[in-house]
């Protein structure tokens, strides 16, 4: 078959990267098939043959994968008839879903635990809203605590250097939040934080539980997914034309490809390389529970923005999860996330820790350290669409660390419009990835 853009690459990911705080437990709780021994570490089974044909096949099968695969799997599509654009129900779409390792193997289960909606943006607002429906319908015990998050104005490790409270641009901010004191909410250090202002919006939750959730319910809508199934080529897909996707265990012939693999966008699609960036985030979790005298009685806690954030989330289960500090190490070295944090980031985490927090620090003890890949479009914004010249091959990432409030509903909006009933076309058309071409 003739193909309208070639060079695609193998994503080539290590199987056993340094297992993430959100892992634990997956086994217990994956229904998923087949059903394989990659969440426990051993080497992963071989997947089942694949069909010889789909309509859609959906590369990546972490949060926005398995969402599309649930949305898709839930409608039946639409056709035009004749010329007075009527439409008619045509019959459920074949749908395949293939990933590299197995469902929420890569950012999904390895971020930082946290939706922390913009809520000056109604469509991280309404995204948020949509996965707390979700999680509620669906009784998803993903440790979902809703009860808020705390930003913090300075530095404690440079207390001279600390800000002043929400001032300028931010005033507005000012609305939506409620002024605390960090101390005696939090138990910080005196004179480490000028200001605190917490945030009701905010939420922890194990992204990982929520995608098994979704790839679940789209497996029991018939869709097949093939996990341990890394993807090797795309080729075709253009106007008229099947798209083929090569994969380590064969062909799969399909009528459109999504890729939704975020940080991994350009490995196999690498006319993006220019336009999406990989970036690796640091993350650590807490061996035991925190003493429940020593609990906040809060989702998260941040401070910092962009780069040089450093966060904390409290689990449902008393567990202290913290990373950030990415441009404190090379955040653009690459999209491996074998290694087990970044070792110039780590001590600096902790450091920061023991300054803010002393009493804190001093009861929690971390065991485990890893790395999350993020995908960053040059212009901050997120990928969909169709690719240039390509229109049966689409993408659907790219979130910069927002995917919590982004994913859901962008991936509902993407399946929408392929079954004909489109949700939020303004976002489509925002974020179509044609922008960069």
């Amino acid at each position: 078959m003739p193909s309208s853009k070639q060079g695609t690459q193998h994503l080539g990911l290590a199987h056993d990267p340094a297992p993430s705080h959100w892992s634990d437990g997956l086994t217990d709780t994956a229904t998923c098939t087949p059903t394989t021994d990659a969440r426990s570490g051993d080497a992963p089974s071989a997947p089942s043959p694949l069909p010889e044909r789909c309509d859609v096949c959906i590369v990546g099968c972490g949060i926005t994968g398995a969402a599309l695969a649930y949305y898709l799997s839930r409608h039946h599509h639409t056709d035009a008839d004749g010329d007075d654009g009527s439409s008619t129900e045509c019959p459920p779409l074949s749908i395949v879903v293939l990933d590299a390792r197995t469902v929420a193997g890569g950012a999904t289960g390895r971020n930082g635990g946290i939706m922390w909606p913009d809520t000056s943006d109604p469509f991280e607002v309404g995204g948020a809203e949509l996965m707390r429906e979700f999680v509620a319908t669906h009784h998803v015990d993903c440790g979902w605590v809703a009860s808020g998050g705390v930003s913090l104005v300075g530095d404690p490790l440079h207390p001279e250097q600390a800000r002043a409270a929400v001032e300028g641009d931010d005033a507005d901010l000012l609305d939506s939040v409620t002024a605390i004191d960090p101390v005696a909410t939090l138990g910080a250090a005196p004179g480490a934080f000028t200001a605190g202002y917490k945030d009701a919006s905010v939420v922890t939750l194990r992204a990982a539980r929520v995608a098994l959730a979704l790839a679940r319910l789209a497996t029991d809508n018939g869709v097949t997914l093939r996990e341990n199934c890394p993807v090797t080529d795309i080729v075709g897909g253009g106007a008229g034309e099947d798209a083929v996707v090569s994969t380590t265990i064969g062909s799969l012939q399909c009528g459109r490809v999504i890729v939704a693999t975020n940080g991994w966008l350009p490995r196999l699609l690498p006319e993006l390389g220019p336009h999406i960036r990989a970036c690796t985030n640091t993350v650590m979790s807490s061996a035991k529970p925190v003493p429940p005298h020593l609990r906040w009685n809060l989702a998260a806690v941040s401070c910092g923005e962009g780069a040089k954030e450093v966060y904390c989330v409290m689990t449902k289960a008393g567990t202290l999860v913290m990373g950030g500090l990415r441009d404190s190490g090379d955040m653009w070295s690459g999209d491996d996330d074998q290694a087990p944090g970044d070792s110039r980031i780590v001590p600096l985490l902790e450091n920061w820790f023991n300054a803010a927090f002393p009493e804190l620090a001093a009861n929690v003890e971390f065991d485990k350290r890893w790395l999350g890949v993020l995908g960053y479009p040059v212009d901050g914004m997120p990928v969909v669409g169709q690719m240039p010249g390509r229109p049966n091959v689409e993408v659907c990432g790219g979130y910069c660390g927002h995917g919590m409030p982004r994913a859901l509903r962008l991936a509902r909006a993407v399946a929408g419009r392929i079954v004909g009933n489109g949700v939020d076309s303004d976002a489509l058309e925002r974020w179509d990835v044609k922008r960069f071409f």
